[in-house]
């Protein structure tokens, strides 16, 4: 029997010698830039019901928003966070996917965003896989214990089934993780891109979403089965 529900919702080394000056001018000017390139959030604290969020190093959550939209959410963020609804867990044998749409380019580089499972998020506790795409065409699945987060594929890989930015930074890729009992798989547009074993994903628990800083995405066509 199936039950679904859907919701809007990872050689010798040589020795170091500081910076020549000018290089430091570069550093400085370039941290400078970073800085006034964050995104403002207007609004800025806002969670549509029912979601909950944390910012990464306990950041304010003035540096996020998420909204109801008319076919999905609608996040903005000047920070990296996940986000989640409490409630909500799949295990053993689920479909978890979200139709993501970034809106323009993010500031300096290629930011990431996507699914987050197997996850628990309470207090400081923060365990959890994530599966991300960028518009540059690639995507990473990692998985996150506390402050510390491991590969599970290969780092940043880039596939051809990966909708890249257009020349307004637009672009839509739609991201499934099908879980079973044997096995993990991770697709992009219907395209399997990685398969792993649940020991490794550890794929049971909370789910959720991961948007990195700088960026304005809208989350459509959201599914959440367990089967």
């Amino acid at each position: 029997m199936r039950h679904a529900a859907f919701i809007f919702g990872l050689a010798a080394v040589p020795a170091f010698s500081p910076p020549a000056p000018a290089a430091q001018a570069r550093q400085s000017a370039s941290a400078q830039e970073d800085e006034a390139e964050e995104r403002k959030i207007v609004g800025g604290g806002k969670l549509a019901p029912g979601w909950m969020t944390k910012v990464d190093r306990n950041g304010p959550v003035t540096k996020i928003k998420l909204e109801s939209a008319a076919n999905g959410i609608h996040i903005e963020t000047a920070a990296s966070a996940v986000f989640f609804r409490p409630g909500e867990r799949l295990s053993r044998n689920y479909h978890l996917a979200g139709t993501f749409t970034q809106n323009e380019f993010s500031p300096g580089h290629a930011e990431p965003y996507g699914l987050i499972f197997g996850g628990e998020l309470r207090g400081d506790t923060l365990d959890y896989t994530y599966f991300m795409v960028q518009s540059d065409g690639k995507f990473s699945i990692r998985r996150r214990s506390g402050a510390r987060s491991q590969d599970l594929a290969s780092g940043w890989m880039e596939h051809a089934a990966i909708q890249k930015a257009n020349d307004k930074g637009t672009c839509t890729n739609r991201l499934m993780v099908e879980r079973t009992p044997a096995a993990v798989r991770f697709l992009i547009n219907g395209t399997e891109v990685f398969k792993t074993t649940p020991d490794a994903a550890k794929p049971d628990g909370i789910t959720g979403l991961r948007v990195s800083h700088n960026l304005s995405v809208d989350v459509a066509s959201p599914m959440r089965m367990q089967m």
